[in-house]
């Protein structure tokens, strides 16, 4: 190989990590946009200055969504705030009933 062919190859894989490098800040700049509103939810669930109907709403509309402010971590940002595992005794479920 000449060294232009070598140039050209280095010139590609450079734009290719710049293009991935950008890729990874947008996705972090998505997870950080999603967690801005999920707090901002929950921010209205616990208010209680927050008149019901508004509550009312926001929570029948997290349900439909398959959302609960109870299985969110605050230290997950974004979306990526898996739901809290909670741990199901199989062989006997009514335990602590």
């Amino acid at each position: 190989m000449d060294s232009f062919e070598l140039a050209c190859q280095l010139h590609t894989l450079k734009q290719q990590i710049q293009e991935y490098v950008m890729e990874e800040a947008l996705k972090e700049q998505a997870k950080m946009d999603e967690s801005a509103d999920i707090d901002a939810r929950a921010a209205l669930l616990l208010d209680p200055s927050t008149d019901f109907g508004a509550r009312f709403e926001a929570v029948m509309s997290d349900m439909v969504a398959g959302n609960h402010i109870s299985q969110v971590q605050p230290s997950d940002p974004g979306k990526y705030r898996a739901p809290t595992d909670i741990e199901e005794n199989d062989d006997n479920p009514t335990e602590e009933f």
